[in-house]
């Protein structure tokens, strides 16, 4: 049955201006309340603005667009946020939330201090961190220990205290004489490429006892290679043997588009990686530290999380570094029950807790590990 055009016009008119009429409805909704998350919604929508981490045009991507780094932060998607009386909504633009940075793309500003934000307080400290204040001096017989990783492990959404490292320290100085000390030096839409970078530069200062690359399942995800690609389109110096091998080797070329630059890196991601852990297990012997890895899901499908992580699975055999997998966190659970909100996978404070006895867990049934994060060489084989 055909339609008539006149009635194919006026359909389509008519569902353009429900659609606008629903646009402008967003900013009249409360911002708090039961309403709230359609507001939220319709908010997400209108910027594009995604936190699905699968998606290859979400969030944490358009931290890395082509623009990034040249044309300031400015480019990056606001963060939404409430105001004094919790009635209407503003948005903070990206530059005064990040810097760009030549070689990490983007770093937080230091010493924010953003209160009512939709995913709560947002703080850094005298270092541009997502952490309470720390000083470059640890004290006298403390094991220091520094988190790298991504938004997961940075805690979106949950204050210092409650965060799963937060947790763990507690749990690793409770009862004993050992003071362990974490350092949070995660940044959301982080790759193990950034990671390294933050590993290299920026962690030596604080004299880390124990390196901790906190892999989460979107570690492994293909979007990895727009990092390195984004470097080399913007003639940026790659100042690591490592990675200078990675794009020689993959053939990537400044004149790449970004799509192309990626298609040639992507059969090298397990190498990449493989070397990058390798590179960061000698830089932390260098300095007589010792490199652990945690696997740290969020909350994905399982199936998901499984493909996720295999790559980086692969690409840590034979490194001989030790891996506390805590993947399996959320098996079996309502995952519902433990994300910030039905459309954000992050773990909220419930999450967080899960992680951290998990983690707990599986390191007091690894004698190397533990033995690298405490200094002590006794395990609990009596702990379940």
């Amino acid at each position: 049955m055909k339609i008539p055009f006149t009635r194919s016009v006026l359909s389509t008119a008519g569902l353009l201006l429900a659609l606008l009429a629903i646009a402008s409805l967003a900013p009249k909704l409360p911002a708090v309340g039961q309403m709230s998350w359609v507001r939220y919604v319709l908010d997400l929508a209108r910027e594009r603005h995604s936190y699905t981490f699968g998606e290859s045009n979400g969030y944490y991507e358009t931290l890395m667009s082509p623009s990034s780094s040249q044309a300031g932060p400015r480019d990056l998607p606001p963060v939404m946020w409430l105001t004094e009386n919790d009635s209407e909504r503003t948005r903070i633009p990206g530059d005064q939330l990040f810097d760009a940075d030549p070689f990490l793309i983007y770093k937080p500003k230091t010493n924010l201090d953003l209160a009512n934000t939709s995913e709560g307080s947002v703080k850094t400290n005298a270092y541009g961190f997502f952490d309470r204040p720390w000083t470059l001096t640890k004290s006298p017989g403390t094991t220091r220990i520094v988190v790298l990783g991504d938004s997961v492990i940075r805690g979106t959404g949950v204050t210092y205290d409650q965060r799963f490292e937060s947790l763990l320290e507690d749990k690793l100085n409770a009862g004993s004489g050992r003071h362990c000390e974490i350092l949070n030096l995660a940044v959301g839409g982080y790759m193990l490429t950034q990671m390294f970078g933050i590993a290299m530069e920026k962690a030596p200062a604080f004299h880390p006892d124990v390196y901790v690359i906190a892999v989460t399942d979107r570690t492994g995800n293909p979007v990895w290679a727009k990092y390195l690609a984004k470097l080399v389109q913007d003639g940026q110096n790659l100042r690591y043997d490592v990675l200078r091998e990675i794009v020689a080797k993959a053939g990537v070329k400044k004149t790449d588009s970004s799509a192309t630059a990626q298609e040639k890196l992507a059969p090298y991601q397990v190498s990449a990686m493989h070397a990058i852990f390798l590179e960061l297990k000698a830089h932390a012997e260098r300095q007589s530290a010792k490199l652990v890895v945690f696997f740290v899901p969020s909350l994905q499908e399982e199936a998901v999380i499984d493909a996720s992580y295999s790559p980086v699975r692969e690409s840590l055999q034979g490194t001989g570094i030790p891996i506390i997998d805590a993947s399996t966190t959320f098996s079996n659970v309502d995952h519902d029950k433990y994300r910030l909100d039905w459309f954000d996978q992050h773990p909220n404070v419930m999450g967080h807790q899960m992680i951290a006895d998990n983690l707990y867990r599986k390191l007091r049934e690894n004698p190397e590990a533990w033995a690298d994060l405490t200094g002590e060489t006794e395990t609990s084989q009596s702990v379940r």
